[in-house]
């Protein structure tokens, strides 16, 4: 992995294509992004702040993601509609006095698995479209306050019980939002050069797992570089070209509908039109050697609407 990662920092890598222009949506398009979003909102949020999948008699499924599909729902969603994730999510950092949870109530997830990386991700990913462009300054300064102590105080830790920190580089966007809050000061740009490589350094160790056979090829960690990339963007950072550059380079032939939309290989309009219903629950961020992973359960769609936010862009979508 070393070796490789050296290869491109010596040799360089290919210079990513241009990004997919944000065009104006067909009318239908914008009513069947307000339908699934209704939908999601009444038929899949649990415990206040969470988004899951439901089995055929309606019980959660997945609710250990549901921090960060829930996140990920108050990025992607109307601000109407996602307000009141968005207010739960700010009461359970509160509640917990800056600490986080996966899921409310925890259940099986007590005694050290509370919350997970992928939740943070997530958390960020939703608080960076509510305080940009709903109007959620004052709901978000005390809890996300709250948040910040918490975790410089605790060596990067999300919850007491567990052990797992969040990776340096990924505080970036946590403090550019702190920054936004006028909480804390701006971070460096520096500190976002070094995330840039670290998410690259990500890629492409799953992209080497998968042609080795060695390591896990799970195409999530894909994902939660692909979501911060999107944090920063919403607020109003750039990600370099050399950084972009790696990342669609190591990301190459892996099949991600999200990713090749990214990096301009495939617009995700294609996978909108051929979109299977309750076929995979979140095929946009799966590589294409994943097997689905919705066929038994009723899935709340997040990965159309977010497909629609990719490809027409949130803005263009709001009425």
């Amino acid at each position: 992995m070393r070796i490789l990662l050296l290869t491109i920092l010596m040799f360089g890598c290919a210079k990513a294509k241009d990004k997919f222009p944000e065009d104006e949506p067909p009318e239908f398009y914008m009513m069947d992004y307000r339908a699934h979003s209704q939908r999601l909102i009444e038929e899949h949020t649990y415990g206040g702040f969470g988004v899951v999948s439901r089995g055929p008699d309606g019980s959660a499924k997945h609710s250990g993601e549901a921090l960060i599909w829930g996140g990920t729902a108050m990025f992607a969603l109307p601000c109407d509609m996602a307000y009141n994730l968005s207010l739960e999510t700010a009461r359970m950092i509160d509640q917990n006095n800056g600490a986080i949870i996966r899921v409310n109530p925890l259940g099986e997830y007590e005694n050290g698995r509370e919350v997970s990386f992928d939740g943070f991700t997530g958390l960020i990913l939703g608080i960076s479209r509510r305080i940009t462009d709903c109007g959620e300054l004052d709901l978000w300064i005390d809890p996300f306050t709250k948040l910040l102590a918490y975790q410089k105080s605790n060596d990067n830790k999300m919850h007491p019980n567990v052990p797992q920190k969040i990776f340096g580089e990924f505080t970036y966007v946590r403090d550019l939002i702190g920054s936004y809050l006028n909480i804390v000061q701006k971070p460096s740009d520096d500190r976002l050069l070094d995330l840039e490589k670290l998410i690259g350094g990500w890629a492409l160790a799953v992209r080497t797992a998968h042609v080795t056979g060695k390591g896990s090829d799970a195409c999530f960690r894909v994902n939660l570089g692909l979501s911060t990339f999107l944090a920063a963007e919403t607020l109003g950072k750039s990600v370099s070209q050399k950084g972009r550059d790696q990342f669609c380079d190591s990301t190459k032939d892996m099949n991600i509908p999200s990713v090749d939309h990214y990096c301009g290989r495939e617009n995700i309009k294609s996978y909108i039109e051929a979109y299977q219903i309750d076929q995979y629950e979140y095929r946009h961020q799966r590589c294409g050697y994943e097997s689905p992973d919705g066929k038994d359960n009723k899935s709340p769609r997040l990965d159309k609407i977010m497909a629609y936010v990719l490809a027409y862009g949130w803005k263009n979508l709001q009425y």
